[in-house]
């Protein structure tokens, strides 16, 4: 879709999940766009080479925790597969290693854009706020009213994530 929307952008795709990747290829090539979309394998960021820089950084992860699951709507959680969903017991594991990586792999500038649970929307903003790698951290509301899409901005000069935050306990 980014690729689609932005004809300038060169995007890299990676996911955990081979079946996942084998839809965004046959769509990235149905929609004319192949030669624009590199898809890769494996978790975060670590398909891509440890000095490889974006400009834009965008993941929907799993945002759900563990004990969250029989509050989910049927058709999400009978639907949607569970490593998709569910991100350990707090719902804000996978976001901590995205924030926490992240900067190496943004150029000064560079914008990360996350989905997260409206619930844990303001938590994972003060974790940026006031970060020495971020700065102009906003939370945008969904269609409904609902905090849902983090947006920050890396700051320039060198990265110092991860494990810039002292850690709860």
């Amino acid at each position: 879709a980014i690729a689609a929307e932005w004809p300038a952008a060169v995007v890299t795709a990676s996911d955990a999940s081979e079946e996942a990747l084998a839809v965004a290829r046959a769509n990235a090539v149905a929609c004319g766009l192949g030669e624009r979309v590199r898809v890769l394998h494996g978790e975060w960021f670590d398909p891509v080479a440890s000095d490889e820089r974006f400009e834009v950084i965008v993941s929907n992860p799993p945002y759900i925790a563990a004990g969250e699951r029989d509050g989910l709507q049927i058709q999400v959680r009978d639907f949607e597969p569970e490593r998709a969903l569910f991100s350990g017991e707090t719902g804000l594991e996978a976001l901590r290693e995205i924030v926490d990586e992240a900067p190496r792999h943004l150029v000064g500038g560079g914008l990360l854009a996350l989905e997260l649970a409206e619930m844990r929307a303001h938590e994972v903003a003060g974790w940026l706020e006031g970060a020495r790698d971020w700065q102009h951290v906003t939370l945008l509301d969904d269609l409904a009213g609902r905090p849902r899409v983090l947006l920050a901005r890396r700051q320039t000069g060198p990265a110092i994530a991860p494990a810039q935050w002292v850690e709860e306990g």
